[in-house]
Formats: C-alpha cells, structure tokens, sequence
C-alpha cells in the first residue's frame, strides 16, 4: 500500500514538472494577464443576454493565460 502510495507521489511531481516546463516555454501575448470585463453576457434561448453585475455569475476579474 506504501509503494503504490509513492508511486502516485512521484507520478504527479513528474507530471507538475511537465506542466511548469511547458507553462515556462509560453510567450507572453497582448492579451496576457488579468482583466477586468465591461460588459458580460451569456448564451440564453439561442441569444446572447447581458449578464447584471448583481448576478453572481458575474466575473469581477479573469486570467488570459499564452499557450
């Protein structure tokens, strides 16, 4: 039980490590970063519909990330 315990530990370094070399090798592009939206709407009843600010759906903030 211990060894397939480790074996799972040392399974997802290796894979965390594949993740950061592969989050390191993505250029930065205009859009990168975090953004705050001026305007949010959502797919509803085969429309787009403003999404209100009270709703809580509604994103404050949101990440673009390159790759």
């Amino acid at each position: 039980m211990l060894a397939v315990v480790a074996l799972l530990l040392v399974a997802a370094g290796f894979d965390a490590q594949g993740v950061y070399q592969y989050a390191q090798s993505q250029r930065p592009t205009a859009l990168t970063g975090v953004w705050q939206p001026r305007r949010v709407e959502r797919w509803v009843a085969g429309r787009w519909q403003p999404l209100a600010p009270a709703d809580s759906a509604y994103p404050t903030h949101f990440y673009l990330q390159a790759g």
